[in-house]
Formats: structure tokens, sequence, C-alpha cells
């Protein structure tokens, strides 16, 4: 589960795609997904159900 409140700009680091920073947030609680931008690997989109591996 991710942490809240999550605000643009954070910085995070993912297991498998290192550190990447917070680019968009969509929706809210149960329903919340977010944008991350990955040097290397682009940007990636999860929400809190999907994403595993991030710490915040």
């Amino acid at each position: 589960m991710l942490r809240t409140p999550l605000l643009v700009g954070d910085r995070v680091m993912h297991s498998i795609f290192g550190e990447g920073e917070l680019t968009h947030i969509f929706g809210s609680s149960e329903k919340l997904s977010i944008a991350i931008k990955f040097p290397g690997t682009g940007a990636k989109i999860g929400s809190n159900q999907t994403i595993s591996g991030l710490n915040c």
C-alpha cells in the first residue's frame, strides 16, 4: 500500500527500476494511481493495488 500524502516531485525507490520521480497523481484513496518517471526505463503508471517494490 502506498503512503499518503504523496506529492508530485517526490523521489521514490523501486526494487527493480531504481530511483524515480513522481510526475502525476490520479484519483484518491482506494483508486489512487500514480505515474513515476524512471531514468533509462521511462514512465510507469500503477495503482495502489498493482504497485509492488516501491518505497516512498
